[in-house]
């Protein structure tokens, strides 16, 4: 029976650790596998074991290795910059261990909107108009304003006079030294997963976000309930931007923007799923906005949420998309067996992956649409 670690917390913010929990305590458990938990904290300890409420006291990274024993996969549960990277990095370069999802390279990649962008529109999948928030000219407003590298609407702001411009660069950059301008595309927005079956690069229900003219765009408040500390709580239950699943298009819409979906989940290199976010202006063409290389598997993903809505078995679909990501390694076995305890601990340290510096981000040049 195939032993799968759970790698969720963060090392580097209570934030994204809180925000890990909300999906990692609804973790998908197959009863044909073995399940162990590690868990990182804000102050660089660890923890391990069956469950998160029955986890080891705290050791660091070099103990955790040496404690776990046998892993064949590893499913991430981290959204922060080092989690989406370094530890994946980790775990499958260095470790040999299969993780599920996108390469280190490939999410380093997606946390960086601006060279998504780039890679995208170069591969002709439609993105919106992008400036570097250094050199606005040519800003039709209204415009986004976001942080290059942050999710969940953090810093993000609609700009509809100019005038509002620096103060909304001044919000983002609290999140970011790297800040864009976004064109701003009216219309419906959907999100759009890929699943990789082995098969067919399968796009499943897709999600719309129902705007108005009042909320015309998702806030944080929208997506998260936060605590009195402004850690995460929840998924939001707020109904100021309404969730629809299955979203109501036509044939050909959903023709249109799966493609658009597949199209970019080959550009950027992604492995066994991938989520965007598509806005559908009024000329009806679909632009991506971002990607978002999540799948934690449980029941409130919204990779999930779309599966069931298609009327699909989540269970039966990520188990075999987890299995899919354990024979990787059984096809590629390293040249020693796959027990996390033969790892040396000090391997941790050379686990730089495809991050880009501040200054790297400052010098890509604007996306014209």
């Amino acid at each position: 029976m195939p032993t799968v670690l759970h790698l969720v917390g963060s090392a580097t913010s209570s934030f994204y650790h809180e925000l890990s929990f909300v999906y990692a305590r609804a973790a998908l458990l197959p009863a044909s596998m073995t399940h162990r938990f590690a868990v990182a904290h804000p102050n660089g300890e660890w923890q391990h074991g069956p469950s998160l409420d029955r986890l080891s006291a705290p050791v660091d990274l070099g103990c955790l290795l040496g404690e776990l024993g046998r892993v064949d996969l590893v499913v991430p549960y981290m959204f922060d910059p080092l989690g989406m990277t370094s530890y994946r990095s980790l775990f499958e370069d260095v470790l040999r261990v299969p993780v599920v999802g996108s390469r280190a390279e490939v999410t380093a990649l997606a946390t960086d909107k601006l060279l998504t962008k780039q890679v995208l529109a170069g591969a002709g999948v439609a993105v919106p108009a992008t400036f570097d928030a250094g050199d606005p000219a040519g800003v039709v407003y209204p415009a986004i304003v976001k942080p290059n590298r942050e999710d969940n609407s953090r810093g993000l702001t609609l700009v509809d006079d100019p005038a509002d411009l620096d103060r909304a660069v001044a919000e983002a950059a609290a999140f970011d030294a790297g800040v864009l301008i976004e064109e701003y595309v009216p219309g419906r927005e959907l999100r759009v997963a890929v699943v990789d079956t082995g098969d067919e690069l399968r796009v499943p229900a897709m999600i719309e976000y129902v705007v108005s003219a009042e909320r015309p765009i998702r806030e944080l408040d929208h997506k998260l309930d936060l605590g009195d500390d402004g850690n995460p709580r929840s998924q939001s239950t707020s109904d100021g931007v309404p969730m629809v699943c299955p979203a109501d298009v036509t044939p050909d819409l959903d023709d249109e923007v799966a493609a658009v979906a597949r199209a970019a989940h080959l550009a950027l290199g992604c492995r066994d799923y991938s989520l965007f976010d598509v806005r559908v202006g009024p000329d009806g063409r679909a632009k991506v906005l971002e990607a978002g290389l999540f799948w934690t598997f449980g029941a409130p993903s919204m990779i999930s949420r779309m599966i069931a809505a298609d009327g699909g078995d989540v269970e039966a679909v990520a188990t075999s998309v987890w299995r899919n990501a354990i024979a990787r390694g059984v096809a590629h076995p390293p040249e020693s067996a796959r027990p996390i305890a033969s790892a040396t601990p000090g391997s941790a340290g050379s686990t730089a992956t495809a991050d880009h510096t501040d200054d790297e981000a400052e010098r890509v040049p604007a996306l014209s649409a």
